[in-house]
């Protein structure tokens, strides 16, 4: 019992010295509640050393983005998480106790209709405002830049965006930028924006994103850039209101934005080990067409016998390569959904089967991809002329490559 009040008193003057001192945003104590015991959630996102379920509260507090943590009192492990650990996948680990922030502040979210870049054919934008996670809205399969925007109606300094994924196609809520605005962002180019966070990855079900130190606005945008299908089955914003004369702090931040650039592997010659069937040619990877639908027969397979297969793109030039963006196929999901796994993407300076080509990894995508569109930067710089994807078992199978880079 003195043990936690220790704990608490130390806490109380970290916080109170913090901001004292500090000539940034203040520092907030975020409450937490006890989700699951004797079980690890997988990827955390950091480990710290102490032996105090306090500590490990506020460590996860001053760690931007982080959500939930998993605490060891005995081995003194204090694992953080940026995403809501409740809903990931867990090992047996006794003597582990999982715990969640709490999203402090009211849900408020309007009932205002929420503007979009299009509108799919599942249920219309307010569906996910509806307090119902089973209706979800989705955006068009045709809209590769998309957005949901939200009028709160007032300002509001906010600290928690909760959305609730879907569950066929969760991967489809990937590298998603959460903004937050002024004034209307759709109505000129008036309005800066505010970053409350941008999200690599996601969980099934509740998935909570935390606005950094608190982000002050009255739009809030949520989109995806260079891909479709984004969905939102209920989308809550907590937050408490400003008072124009108070003195609340409007810390700015800002996404992560893709780099653009014109796609330089577009109808390029392409290769591949083998085939599925003539009509799923190499060249359908770079026609221009992403759609994910194997019957309109705009995609490359492989053969089901070729056990190593790969496929390749020559750029026709030497490029600094500054994106790879892969579409995946997304019909029957069940069945197809895991032929795309595992991928490796390589550059190569000159022709790959010449002894004197050098080549370097640019990235490697573990696990499987998803029946989504998925963008990737180079872990570090590569540069080259040809562009090889790999993966270690049968049917290589992608509706579209695209590639930016810069000349060299």
């Amino acid at each position: 019992m003195f043990s936690q009040f220790q704990d608490l008193l130390t806490v109380f003057l970290i916080l109170y010295l913090m901001n004292k001192f500090s000539c940034s945003c203040p520092v907030y104590w975020m409450g937490y509640t006890h989700v699951l015991d004797d079980v690890l959630p997988n990827t955390a996102n950091k480990m710290v050393s102490t032996n105090s379920k306090i500590a490990c509260m506020l460590a996860c507090t001053n760690e931007p983005q982080c959500v939930a943590v998993a605490f060891h009192k005995q081995r003194k492990e204090c694992h953080l998480y940026t995403r809501n650990a409740k809903e990931l996948t867990t090992d047996p680990d006794p003597g582990m106790a999982v715990f969640v922030m709490i999203t402090d502040g009211s849900n408020v979210a309007s009932l205002n209709s929420p503007s979009t870049s299009s509108v799919g054919v599942i249920q219309p934008p307010r569906a996910a405002l509806d307090n119902d996670n089973n209706t979800c809205f989705q955006t068009d399969q045709y809209d590769y830049q998309p957005w949901f925007l939200l009028d709160l109606m007032d300002t509001f300094l906010i600290r928690f965006i909760v959305v609730y994924n879907e569950a066929e196609y969760p991967e489809r809520l990937h590298d998603v930028n959460y903004e937050v605005y002024d004034a209307d962002p759709t109505i000129g180019n008036f309005s800066e924006a505010n970053c409350c966070a941008s999200v690599v990855d996601y969980t099934t079900g509740k998935n909570i994103i935390r606005c950094n130190k608190g982000v002050q606005g009255r739009f809030v945008k949520i989109s995806i850039e260079k891909s479709n299908f984004l969905t939102l089955c209920e989308v809550e914003i907590y937050g408490t209101l400003v008072n124009g004369t108070s003195d609340t702090c409007n810390q700015r931040y800002e996404c992560n934005k893709l780099p653009g650039g014109d796609n330089i592997a577009l109808g390029k010659p392409t290769e591949q080990t083998s085939f599925l069937h003539a009509v799923y040619s190499s060249s359908k990877a770079v026609d221009g067409n992403r759609n994910g639908m194997m019957s309109v027969a705009s995609c490359q397979a492989t053969a089901a016998d070729d056990y190593n297969p790969w496929w390749q793109v020559d750029l026709a030039s030497t490029y600094d390569i500054t994106s790879i963006t892969i579409s995946n196929r997304y019909d029957d999901k069940s069945y197809y959904g895991t032929w795309l796994s595992n991928v490796s993407v390589i550059v190569y300076n000159s022709y790959p089967t010449l002894s004197t080509t050098t080549s370097k990894l640019c990235v490697f995508i573990p696990g499987v991809f998803g029946g989504t569109v998925r963008t990737f930067k180079c872990d570090e710089k590569t540069v080259g002329r040809f562009i090889k994807i790999t993966k270690p078992t049968e049917y290589l199978n992608m509706c579209e490559v695209e590639v930016t880079g810069i000349q060299q």
